[in-house]
């Protein structure tokens, strides 16, 4: 797995990790479709942009 990989695989194991569904709002789903549309084109994050992502979710 490369750096990006494990950091985002991170992200999502600390949203989830209470077990609860998650409840995204309208705004969170569209970010997120986004998101997944783009790395289908193969738009991806630079390693810098996805590290200081990581640091506003930790905060």
């Amino acid at each position: 797995m490369t750096r990006t990989e494990t950091t985002l695989a991170e992200i999502l194991q600390s949203r989830t990790e209470d077990g609860a569904r998650l409840h995204e709002d309208e705004a969170t789903r569209a970010a997120i479709a986004n998101g997944i549309a783009q790395g289908c084109r193969g738009e991806f994050a630079t390693e810098t942009e996805i590290v200081e992502a990581y640091k506003r979710f930790r905060e």
